[in-house]
């Protein structure tokens, strides 16, 4: 599994990487750098958000800005407007940015929960059979 490092201090801030007959993305930047101009404040914030967390880690983050979304399976989710990133912890000080989506209404849906899910139980095989790879950022262009 590749990871792209997104920020990288106290804590190392990363997000799946997508390889595809050679190229590689990183859909969560992607996602978030190809919204349109009325999400630009929302997007700004939530990568001083992942710069934030690598920095100083959850405890600055209160419950509205970042909350567990699936408490059994320990996947949390960044807020900034309508934007959400869900996330889960690694091994170690390293935390996973799964993907991204413009929330549409109260509850976050299943899908996106289940995607996470699947993207923690990658990342934990992954871990299992050594074949974990973390990228730069400038690695995934």
């Amino acid at each position: 599994m590749k990871l792209q490092r997104l920020e990288s201090r106290l804590w190392d801030v990363t997000a799946v990487v997508n390889e595809n007959d050679g190229d590689i993305c990183c859909p969560l930047v992607d996602f978030l750098t190809g919204l349109g101009k009325q999400y630009d404040g929302s997007v700004s914030g939530l990568f001083d958000f992942l710069e934030r967390f690598a920095i100083s880690g959850r405890d600055t983050f209160n419950d509205e800005l970042c909350h567990y979304v699936d408490k059994d399976e320990k996947i949390w989710e960044f807020i900034k407007g309508d934007i959400r990133v869900l996330w889960f912890y690694g091994d170690g000080r390293i935390i996973i940015c799964s993907h991204a989506f413009i929330k549409k209404s109260q509850k976050t849906p299943v899908k996106h929960i289940k995607h996470a899910i699947a993207a923690k139980k990658a990342y934990g095989k992954a871990v299992e059979n050594n074949s974990i790879e973390i990228i730069e950022d400038n690695d995934a262009d």
